[in-house]
């Protein structure tokens, strides 16, 4: 198991691949699909006023990101996932 620094550490630096131009890792749908239903199922107003971390939803394996570049790529995919569909509406 990886101490917080290390997973900190790597996720500082798959944002800085991400934010140099790279691009967004590939994850499989399937994953943004459960965390996208799993956080639907939050009230609006707990979601804005509180601090959702993936891992709380993620707490099936199988869809959890396997490692720093899948957990950047999924929260990304998700946020734009998630403004596209509030400009749609």
């Amino acid at each position: 198991m990886q101490s917080k620094n290390m997973e900190d550490d790597g996720l500082i630096a798959a944002a800085e691949r991400l934010n140099a131009g790279a691009p967004i890792p590939t994850i499989e749908p399937s994953q943004v699909e459960h965390v996208w239903e799993a956080l639907s199922r939050i009230p609006m107003e707990s979601r804005k006023n509180s601090a959702v971390g993936l891992t709380a939803v993620c707490g099936d394996a199988e869809y959890a990101p396997k490692n720093a570049d899948e957990q950047v790529a999924l929260m990304t995919r998700f946020v734009l996932l998630d403004a596209l569909l509030e400009r749609a509406f």
